[in-house]
């Protein structure tokens, strides 16, 4: 196998695995992110996480992905 087919398969693997790591931290983060400051709805980020797969459920954290 060549250098080129490597780092193609190699940036493809790790490129899926930091989608599916990183996109619940992402999603979290925004919705924290974007809450009202006066009147937030999450009191963190666990909290959040917990808010977030109870109500929407697990899938929720992969929308738009």
């Amino acid at each position: 196998m060549n250098q080129n087919l490597k780092d193609i398969i190699s940036g493809f693997i790790s490129g899926w695995c930091q989608v599916i790591i990183m996109q619940p931290f992402e999603i979290v983060k925004v919705r924290l992110q974007t809450q009202s400051a006066s009147n937030p709805y999450y009191n963190g980020m666990v909290d959040a996480f917990k808010k977030i797969a109870k109500e929407e459920g697990l899938a929720s954290f992969y929308k738009g992905t």
